[in-house]
């Protein structure tokens, strides 16, 4: 029992101090998971801000805009084109398709309006698509001037149910509504790409608009606003962060059909990448409310976003606490067994000594010369039986 205790004691000593190493290694890791939750919420509530304040200098664009055509329905292209121009100029128009003004149109003077339009507009000027509507708000004015946009002019917004309805929420509330997920004039084909549009109305210069009714007989039209999606997230980010995915939704429901954007690329997009989003160990979701429309902007990590920005302190720790709970085990060992190693080498040296004696011992009794010592006073203390014999005494 002995025996096994110094090997028992040298071992609790390094399991206790195993134990405090994983015990700080634990709280290390919980601190730096802490940390990067901390760092990826703030990156979360960053991308929702930075969405939510670009809708937001897009919206008070489009009231400068507003204010123009109410001041003076009758304004010309080239004005409306270089107002629009200069407010484009700015970086928080960064992402903006185009900016356009659809005047209201009742059945009964479409056909003047079509008329006026190609006499000071152009001849090829046509309200498309066709069709009987009890409303037409047809694209009159767009800026900046280029191919694309040119398409939109002449298109009836009424046309399309997802405008219209917010179109006449906007005419109702006196304030920018956001349209959900639409295709985009611009943007003819098959594919459909994530385009939104504010509408902000335009009313009658001086006309009363404290109700609804009121605003119903004021207006004269909308200034719109349209944008890609994807063109706004890529002026907010510019290089994205490395290791976070942000994928927008449109509304609350955060389904694959909803989606309008997602970070990584299409080659990364891939089963790959969803898996690894599904694995992710920091997933955040924000809502976001936009000129009276909702986006879901999600935010998953990847390993990459640990790697970059982690600390890896509890690995260091754990390495060094191993380390330290053998050598303290090792330093105890030497300590416990110390005295039976210096108990065993003095009960050696004793029993070397005593042999060494017995040696002597007999050498001196056996020898066939006579040996006799003397002390300082010159009085023997030691006589051999040889001498003894010689001399016939005891």
């Amino acid at each position: 029992m002995k025996r096994a205790l110094p090997p028992l004691i040298a071992l609790f000593v390094g399991a206790i101090t195993l134990a405090c190493t994983i015990g700080l290694c634990v709280h290390e890791r919980d601190n730096e998971q802490g940390r990067l939750r901390a760092v990826f919420d703030a990156n979360a509530r960053q991308a929702a801000g930075r969405i939510e304040q670009r809708v937001a200098n897009y919206e008070q664009m489009l009231r400068g805009v507003q204010g123009l055509l109410s001041a003076d329905e009758g304004i010309n292209r080239p004005t409306f084109e270089a107002y629009v121009d200069t407010v484009l100029s700015g970086p928080d128009a960064a992402g903006l398709q185009n900016v356009g003004f659809a005047p209201l149109v009742l059945p009964a003077a479409l056909a003047d309006h079509i008329v006026h339009q190609r006499l000071t507009g152009g001849s090829a000027y046509r309200v498309h698509p066709a069709g009987a509507r009890d409303m037409y708000a047809p694209v009159v004015l767009v800026a900046p001037d280029s191919v694309a946009n040119r398409l939109v002019i002449g298109f009836d917004s009424m046309s399309d149910a997802t405008r219209r309805g917010a179109m006449l929420q906007a005419r109702d509330s006196g304030n920018a509504t956001l349209t959900a997920l639409v295709q985009l004039r611009v943007d003819a084909g098959p594919e459909l790409k994530a385009g939104c549009i504010i509408y902000l109305p335009v009313y009658r210069k001086g006309a009363a608009i404290e109700t609804v009714a009121d605003r119903r007989l004021a207006t004269i039209g909308w200034v719109r606003a349209s944008f890609r999606v994807g063109d706004l997230m890529s002026t907010l980010y510019g290089e994205q962060s490395p290791g976070l995915v942000v994928r927008v939704h449109d509304g609350a429901d955060t389904s694959a059909a909803t989606l309008m954007y997602r970070s990584d690329t299409a080659s990364e997009a891939g089963e790959a990448s969803d898996d690894a989003i599904r694995r992710s160990r920091f997933q955040a979701q924000e809502y976001v409310t936009l000129a009276g429309h909702t986006w879901t902007v999600r935010l998953n990590s990847l390993p990459e976003f640990e790697r970059v920005r982690g600390r890896n302190a509890s690995s260091v720790i754990l390495v060094a606490g191993v380390l330290l709970s053998l050598l303290l085990g090792v330093i105890t060992h030497q300590l416990v067994t110390a005295r039976s190693r210096a108990n065993a080498a003095a009960q050696a040296m004793t029993r070397e000594l005593r042999e060494s004696e017995e040696r002597y011992r007999r050498i001196v009794e056996t020898a066939s010369e006579g040996i006799w010592l003397l002390d300082a006073d010159h009085r023997v203390v030691f006589v051999n039986p040889r001498i003894a014999q010689w001399l016939g005494a005891t």
